[in-house]
């Protein structure tokens, strides 16, 4: 999943559930940033946590770019 996929996804997430869109975009820049730190955890297929891999291993710049 490349970012702006995450970013649109999360977002959609947290904005159907009823967040505000400021708190929406707050809560998707803080996964985005604990993921890139490596402190990001999800369940896996067996519902186990692993720690969440970036999307991609890119400089943080290149990977603003591509968002835009």
């Amino acid at each position: 999943m490349n970012i702006a996929a995450f970013i649109v996804d999360r977002m959609s997430s947290y904005i159907s559930g009823g967040m505000r869109p400021e708190t929406a975009a707050r809560f998707a820049r803080g996964e985005l940033g604990a993921i890139y730190k490596g402190d990001h955890r999800s369940r896996d297929t067996s519902g186990a946590m692993r720690v969440t891999p970036p999307p991609e291993n890119i400089p943080i710049e290149a990977a603003r770019a591509k968002c835009y």
